[in-house]
């Protein structure tokens, strides 16, 4: 989901669902998200591993899938090759982590009944309707005012979860994970504060991306 930019500068949020089901998983079987925290199980080690893993594998997936598609024409014969996030629902690429697998097929069925019951659809309008009311550009234009100078060359992907609440992680230099309760009526400046915070390293501080 592109929300703003330039040909120099682009900033997208997005919504992955194999990011909400990482998500998912962790809330119900209560596990503690934090990269330093010790894991109580080997299912919970195995979780946490893939939870920090997740978004870097999604955009890795998600550009090189882009790439092919937009040559012309589009690549199809490439896309097989392609390994995605997850292969649900048989969730064969786990067998070297057969705890973290068998999460997995414990928490599918019910994920996608939550996500059917809830509508996802609705869902995703929600999101990209409170996405759009962020300004970024003017973000961008304040702190080249500021920095009195063009902001260098960078892209920043932000993928939101729905829990934990008040997360914030920053996966990649290019791409930040933050619970979607930043997005809630008051929290506005909070999440303004992480997003100025991280285009002003981005665009001011070396050479950009």
């Amino acid at each position: 989901m592109q929300l703003a930019g330039k040909e120099s500068w682009s900033v997208s949020f997005d919504l992955p669902e194999v990011l909400e089901f990482a998500s998912y998983i962790g809330q119900q079987e209560g596990y503690n998200p934090e990269q330093s925290a010790v894991p109580a199980s080997t299912a919970e080690a195995e979780w946490r591993e893939w939870w920090l893993q997740v978004p870097e594998l999604n955009m890795q997936f998600m550009t090189s899938w882009q790439e092919l598609i937009k040559a012309n024409p589009p690549d199809y014969s490439k896309m097989q090759g392609l390994v995605p996030p997850f292969d649900s629902p048989d969730f064969n690429s786990f067998s070297t982590r057969p705890a973290l697998k068998a999460l997995l097929h414990k928490h599918w069925d019910s994920f996608l009944k939550i996500r059917s019951r809830n509508g996802a659809k609705p869902t995703i309008a929600q999101f990209s309707e409170k996405v759009r009311k962020i300004q970024v550009q003017k973000f961008v234009q304040e702190l080249e005012g500021v920095n009195k100078r063009q902001a260098n060359p960078f892209k920043l992907k932000i993928y939101f979860v729905p829990w934990p609440e008040n997360y914030e992680r920053i996966a990649a230099p290019d791409l930040m994970v933050l619970s979607t309760s930043y997005l809630n009526r008051g929290r506005e400046k909070d999440f303004e504060g992480l997003l100025r915070a991280q285009i002003s390293k981005l665009g001011f501080e070396g050479k950009g991306v």
